[in-house]
C-alpha cells in the first residue's frame, strides 16, 4: 500500500514583517521546561536552529530536523531540511535555509516541531501565542527550567536525575542571545563553515578570525585617497583600453601594452623575464583575468573593451573600489570554493599574513579533494585563484607579493576590501 505524500502546510511570505510570541517546550520534560520568545516574521529556519540552540544551552553537535505535523519522525509530517539532508542529496521536503518563520509559525496556534540529537532524542515544540508588530531583534521573554546538556541520555534519564525545576531568568541567556545575533549577521558561508568545524581545533582558528574581522558593526568603507591607491591598477588598464584595445591573434594584449603596465605599476621587481607578453608575465596576466572576472572589461571580436560599468568607474576610484568588493562578495557556485573563497576573505579581514592554513580548516570542515583524506593545500588555494589575482592587483600585502612572501599580513585597505566583501555578501 502507497503512503500518501504529505501535505503541505506552508503559506505564502507576508508581504509586510511583523512579530511572533513563541513558546518554545521541550517534549516531555518534568517538572516543564520552556521558553517564550519574541521574534522576527522574518527569520529562516536555519537561524531558528540556532537560536533554539543558544535556548536550550546546546552545542549544535548532532543533527536536527523540522517538521510540521504529528512527529518528527512522522511520514505524513511536512520535512524541512538541515544542511546534512541537503548534502547527502535527501528531496524529500524542502531546505530549511529557504524556509521563514512567517511561511509556518504566522497565526496564533500555528506550531512547528524541532528535533534535536536523533540519539538523545531532544524534541520541543514551538506555539504561537501573539502576533504583533514588526521587530528587528529577538527577545527571550520569558522561561522555566534549565535544559539538558549535550549526550545527556534522553528525556527520560534526565527526568530522573533532576529534583525539581530550576528556576529560570531570561537574563541568563543574554550572553548566548548576544552570540546568536552575531553568528545571525555572519554571511551565510561562513555561519555554514562555522557549524561545519564545531567541536574541532579548527573552531578556535575560525572564531579567532572572526573575532578580529569584526564583521559585526556597520559597513565597510574606504577614502577617495586610499581607493586611488588600492585601484590604481585597474584604473590604468580601464584607461589603457579606453575605446578598444586590439588584442593579438592569440588573444593576449600586445607587448607594448604589457611592457608599459610593468614599467607604469612597478611591476618589475615581481616578476623576472623580459616581461613584454601577458601569458608569461603573471602579475599583469592576473590584472586582465580579475578585471574581466570583474565586470570592468571584456573580450569581443579580438578586441578588449570596457564595459559599462568600466566605462561608469574609470575616474571614479571609490566606485571602482566598492564595485570590486561587490563583486568580491558574490558567492559562486560551487560550495567548496564558495567556502574557500570566503575563509581568505575572513583572513584578509582579519589582517592575517598570506600563509593562512586554509586546507586544514577545510579539512576539519569535512571536505576532501581527490582521493585525499582531506583538503590539500594546493586544492584550497587553486579554489581561490580568483580572490587571488584581484588580492595581488590591489597589493592587498604592500609591496609583497602575495605568491613569494607569506609572512606579510594584509594592509588596512585590504581588511577594509575583504570586510566590505564580505558584508556584501550577506544580501
Amino acid at each position: 500500500m502507497l503512503t500518501p505524500e504529505p501535505v503541505s502546510r506552508r503559506r505564502r511570505r507576508a508581504g509586510s514583517p511583523f512579530s511572533v510570541v513563541v513558546r518554545a517546550d521541550l517534549d516531555e520534560a518534568e517538572p516543564p521546561i520552556w521558553r517564550r520568545v519574541e521574534l522576527p516574521s522574518t527569520l529562516h529556519l536555519d537561524e531558528l536552529h540556532l537560536l533554539l540552540q543558544a535556548l536550550f544551552d546546546w552545542e549544535d553537535c548532532h543533527l536536527h530536523r523540522f517538521t510540521q505535523g504529528e512527529s518528527p519522525y512522522d511520514q505524513q509530517s511536512e520535512l524541512f531540511l538541515c544542511p546534512f539532508d541537503v548534502e547527502e542529496g535527501e528531496d524529500d521536503g524542502v531546505p530549511a535555509t529557504d524556509v521563514r518563520l512567517d511561511e509556518v509559525l504566522a497565526e496564533v496556534g500555528d506550531s512547528l516541531l524541532y528535533a534535536y540529537d536523533y540519539g538523545d532524542g531532544w524534541e520541543v515544540r514551538l506555539v504561537v501565542e501573539e502576533v504583533g508588530g514588526r521587530v528587528e531583534r529577538v527577545r527571550c521573554v520569558d522561561g522555566q527550567g534549565v535544559a539538558p546538556p549535550e549526550d545527556s541520555g534522553g528525556i527520560h534519564a534526565w527526568n530522573e536525575r533532576r529534583g525539581r525545576s530550576e528556576d529560570f531568568a531570561p537574563e541568563k541567556l543574554a550572553d548566548a542571545l548576544a552570540g546568536w545575533e552575531a553568528d545571525r549577521r555572519l554571511p551565510p558561508a561562513l555561519r555554514t563553515l562555522r557549524g561545519q568545524v564545531i567541536a574541532t581545533p579548527a573552531q578556535q582558528v575560525l572564531d579567532a578570525l572572526l573575532r578580529d574581522a569584526d564583521l559585526v558593526d556597520g559597513p565597510a568603507s574606504v577614502d577617495e585617497t586610499e581607493a586611488a591607491e588600492m585601484t590604481r591598477a585597474y584604473s590604468w588598464l580601464l584607461r589603457r583600453v579606453g575605446d578598444g584595445l586590439a588584442l593579438t591573434a592569440a588573444g593576449w594584449m600586445p607587448p607594448a601594452v604589457v611592457i608599459a603596465a610593468v614599467e607604469d605599476l612597478g611591476l618589475a621587481q615581481e616578476w623576472t623575464g623580459k616581461n613584454n607578453r601577458e601569458d608569461t608575465t603573471r602579475p599583469v596576466r592576473a590584472l586582465r583575468a580579475s578585471a574581466q572576472s570583474m565586470g570592468l572589461v571584456r573580450a569581443n571580436k579580438g578586441r578588449l573593451l570596457r564595459t559599462k560599468v568600466g566605462v561608469a568607474v574609470t575616474d571614479d576610484p571609490v566606485a571602482l573600489w566598492s564595485h570590486i568588493a561587490q563583486r568580491l562578495g558574490a558567492p559562486p557556485s560551487d560550495p567548496f570554493r564558495l567556502l574557500a573563497q570566503a575563509l581568505l576573505l575572513l583572513a584578509v579581514a582579519a589582517g592575517r599574513p598570506r600563509d593562512v592554513r586554509l586546507h586544514e580548516v577545510l579539512t576539519a570542515a569535512g571536505w576532501r579533494t581527490g582521493d585525499r583524506s582531506g583538503v590539500s593545500d594546493i586544492a584550497a588555494w587553486r579554489a581561490v585563484d580568483g580572490v587571488t589575482a584581484v588580492l595581488d592587483s590591489v597589493r592587498a600585502y604592500g609591496d609583497s607579493d602575495l605568491w613569494r612572501d607569506r609572512s606579510t599580513p594584509a594592509t588596512p585597505g585590504a581588511q577594509a576590501l575583504a570586510r566590505a566583501a564580505l558584508l556584501a555578501s550577506r544580501g
